[in-house]
């Protein structure tokens, strides 16, 4: 029971990881498809979108493997601005 509660974050970091080259790749598919409405257009947007999919989960086995998912988004959504400025609001 524990072991699928602690995979939770693992998969939900692993998704944020594998998903910003994957949606950057479906913008870059939307915006030629949009300048090329033919069959060549959607089959090149189709693939630019593909590209981002598999760089992105290239990239987060990559990340999984060197870190640690869950260590690397805590590293990037962590903001020592904030953490300063605590007092100053109150």
């Amino acid at each position: 029971m524990f072991k699928i509660l602690e995979s939770i974050p693992k998969a939900l970091a692993w998704l944020q990881i594998a998903a910003a080259p994957l949606v950057i790749g479906g913008i870059a598919g939307f915006f030629i498809y949009a300048y090329r409405t033919d069959t060549v257009g959607l089959i090149v947007a189709i693939l630019t979108t593909f590209v981002g999919l598999v760089l992105g989960i290239l990239w987060a086995n990559s990340v999984a493997k060197k870190r640690g998912v869950v260590e690397q988004m805590a590293r990037i959504i962590a903001n020592p601005e904030l953490d300063s400025q605590e007092g100053l609001h109150s």
